[in-house]
């Protein structure tokens, strides 16, 4: 794979005869350019520097879409690429600070770049809560030195810190396990959350990966790995940039608790938008096409977004109303009967009659009732 290399492309035929979705796929390729990239690449956005670098939580139901496989594709590959520094999956804020600083220092001149790929979120998070997220949300944007000072042992620098994270993780530990004071702010404002519910297709016995394939990968990724310099947009890739950024702003955010993903979507482009050219070309040049596409990309995310977080907020019962809702469309439509059947566990009558009355109320729902049947609840098309 040389000059010209369409790696996106490859990764797919790759990653696709499998049950995870698409979307997954697609991110998981992202997160592994950003990773093999590093430091050695930017964008000058005239008051600040823009690294491809990317925090990417793939969200779906447990078990069921294959967040662990197409994780673990992804890792195979970028273990073929000299010098990916591998953080555990599962540590506390101090251990990770302690590791980063062993793995660039300012006497050699090495930034302290890092990957991190966690099947688990929680085995991540959980260990420092808050002061995790605060740390990840503080080095995210790569700035050239952060220090971290105890009573005890001192200052612990990092120099030049800069960190990707490739994880995975449900809607119900982001409502109950995820540090309820990060949501809306600077971590999920920076962090890419990938939802997905249904596999593409079921495969009971899934074909082996192509190995033709996987060496073609590798091999371009120690292509990709070797850029080094600042990245250029061209006259027509500005002009893009300029209406999406317009549109951006001239937009409401889908959901409130995606707000901040909202705003940030004028940065996230230009990030995709690296890894596109990079993983094309070693022209360090960025198009109007690798703008346009970046930006199908994050809208292709926005819309669904929402239902990581779906069990988020002050109503006790989100989750099961977002539950209720993916099986009656699922099912084109259920019999009152139905739902209360196979929901009992969930409440008694009075609050599933609730949340079928706030769906109805949200317009997600309509009830068609004939004489002598059960009432029929339809999903309302969008």
């Amino acid at each position: 794979m040389t000059a010209g290399r369409q790696w996106f492309k490859a990764y797919y035929e790759y990653a696709r005869h499998g049950e995870s979705p698409e979307v997954y796929n697609l991110w998981t390729a992202i997160s592994v350019v950003s990773s093999v990239l590093r430091r050695n690449v930017w964008l000058d956005q005239g008051r600040f520097i823009l690294y491809p670098n990317q925090y990417i939580i793939l969200v779906g139901p447990p078990g069921k879409v294959g967040k662990g496989t197409a994780l673990g594709i992804g890792k195979d590959l970028l273990k073929n690429v000299e010098d990916i520094k591998f953080m555990p999956d599962s540590l506390s804020r101090e251990e990770l600070i302690r590791r980063m600083s062993h793995a660039g220092s300012k006497r050699t001149g090495i930034p302290a770049t890092a990957t991190i790929v966690s099947s688990e979120l929680s085995s991540l998070i959980e260990p420092s809560g808050l002061m995790m997220v605060s740390f990840l949300t503080d080095i995210y944007d790569g700035h050239g030195k952060w220090e971290y000072s105890t009573k005890h042992q001192g200052r612990d620098p990092l120099y030049k810190p800069l960190l990707n994270i490739l994880g995975a993780t449900t809607p119900s530990w982001i409502a109950n396990g995820f540090p309820v004071e990060a949501i809306g702010h600077g971590f999920t404002r920076r962090t890419v959350f990938v939802y997905g519910d249904e596999p593409p297709k079921l495969y009971p016995f899934p074909p082996a990966l192509d190995e033709r394939l996987r060496d073609k990968l590798i091999e371009g990724l120690n292509e990709i790995a070797e850029l080094k310099g600042e990245f250029s947009i061209t006259p027509e890739g500005r002009k893009k940039y300029e209406e999406i950024y317009h549109e951006i702003y001239n937009s409401n955010p889908e959901d409130h608790r995606t707000e901040g993903f909202h705003w940030m979507k004028k940065n996230h482009v230009l990030k995709v938008a690296m890894t596109l050219s990079a993983a094309q070309s070693d022209s360090l040049e960025i198009t109007d096409r690798h703008i346009g596409k970046a930006w199908k990309i994050i809208q292709m995310i926005s819309t669904d977004m929402s239902k990581a977080f779906s069990a988020v907020g002050k109503y006790q019962h989100a989750s099961d109303l977002e539950r209720i809702y993916g099986e009656i469309c699922k099912s084109g439509g259920m019999t009152e009967t139905e739902i209360y059947s196979r929901n009992y566990a969930s409440g008694d009558v009075q609050e599933i009659a609730k949340i079928l009355q706030m769906l109805k109320a949200m317009g997600r729902v309509r009830t068609v009732k004939k004489v002598g049947q059960d009432p029929v609840v339809l999903p309302v098309a969008e």
